[in-house]
């Protein structure tokens, strides 16, 4: 689609660079995602088989994918093994999955994800809450497992337009301009050759 795309409206139309811009992020942003959630699953696969809760791999897999959706998937992936580990090994078991999994969760979020976000998309933490919220609320489930993607495409749309780009800047992904030159390569001059400034 995007080769047909460039043949239609040129190599340098400023639309197809965007979407360009737009599908790289999305697939940096989940695949940073998967990462912080994979380091989470490992985590509650080892806390479920040192506590002795049954099918730690099950409750791990689904942690992962559930992850995906912010806020509110981690707890709905671990609320089955906390009641099979109070029914299993009573209340003290139970106290400790849900403990354990907090600091897992804590760790991964405020130590791992921030470093790889940092390195990857540097979108504000409101912004995305506040982004769950809204398509959670307009879509529904689909809208919170989308949310990511969904406020990154708002935000490359706000930056399209001179009237908006403030607020995008303000949203705080700083998606590059693909009219603009990148600042590692030299300027050319008329001549073919690399203008050098006095």
């Amino acid at each position: 689609m995007m080769n047909r795309l460039r043949v239609s409206t040129g190599e340098d139309h400023p639309q197809v660079a965007r979407l360009a811009v737009f599908g790289h992020s999305v697939i940096r942003q989940l695949g940073l995602r998967a990462i912080v959630n994979l380091a989470t699953a490992t985590g509650v696969v080892l806390l479920l088989l040192v506590l002795r809760v049954d099918f730690p791999l099950m409750w791990g897999i689904l942690a992962f994918f559930l992850s995906f959706i912010p806020w509110i998937g981690l707890p709905l992936a671990v609320a089955p093994a906390v009641v099979l580990a109070l029914a299993e090994h009573g209340l003290t078991s139970a106290l400790l999955v849900i403990a354990g999994v907090i600091v897992i969760n804590i760790v991964a979020e405020n130590a791992l994800s921030p470093m790889l976000m940092g390195r990857g998309l540097s979108i504000s933490p409101a912004v995305l809450f506040l982004g769950f919220v809204f398509w959670a609320w307009l879509l529904g489930g689909p809208g919170a497992f989308l949310a990511a993607p969904l406020t990154i495409f708002l935000i490359l749309m706000l930056e399209t337009f001179p009237e908006t780009r403030w607020l995008a800047n303000v949203m705080g992904m700083g998606a590059p301009d693909p009219e603009a030159p990148d600042p590692e390569e030299p300027a050319v001059g008329p001549t073919g050759r690399p203008s050098v400034s006095p």
